[in-house]
This record gives C-alpha cells, sequence and structure tokens, in this order.
C-alpha cells in the first residue's frame, strides 16, 4: 500500500525551484500534487525516513517538514483539477 506524504516548506528560506526538481524526478514518487505554492503532496512506497533521507542528500540545510497523509480525510477550496488528483489517485 503506498503511503502519502505531504512536504512543506519556507520559500523565504529554501531553494524551492530547486525543489521541485528533486521531487519531479524522484523515480520513487509515483505521483506528486503542487497546488499550493509551498506544499507538495507525494504517492510512495517508500518510508517517511527514507524520503526525508533522499531530500536531504540532494537539497541540504533547506527547512521543510515532512508528514504523513490520510489522504481520504480531506477538505477545503481548491480548484477542481486539484481534487480531480485525488479522485485518480487516491479513491482507486
Amino acid at each position: 500500500m503506498a503511503n502519502f506524504y505531504i512536504i512543506a516548506y519556507d520559500p523565504a528560506t529554501t531553494a524551492s525551484a530547486d525543489l521541485h526538481k528533486i521531487i519531479e524526478s524522484n523515480p520513487s514518487f509515483i505521483s506528486w500534487w503542487h497546488y499550493i505554492k509551498t506544499i507538495y503532496i507525494v504517492k510512495t512506497n517508500e518510508s517517511l525516513s527514507t524520503v526525508q533521507k533522499d531530500i536531504l542528500s540532494k537539497w541540504p540545510k533547506n527547512r521543510f517538514i515532512i508528514i504523513k497523509l490520510d489522504p481520504t480525510v480531506r477538505n477545503g477550496w481548491l480548484p477542481p483539477d486539484a481534487w480531480e488528483w485525488f479522485k485518480k489517485k487516491v479513491d482507486q
């Protein structure tokens, strides 16, 4: 079963373009979501510590937090395509 994690960062103190490249090119991420500027949601079979170590190895000295997510419990105000990702990647 895949895991979902929220990766959030502070754009004032981090190189966000570099993080985007890392997430986009990470082969362990089955899928990712980025509809809020400072947040990524990633779907992966990896553990939280493995994701953290991988990001830290490529993106050292940047501030971020990773939190395991239960994507079936969700609500908010986003564009329809942001919700469509959840339907396709979570509710399968």
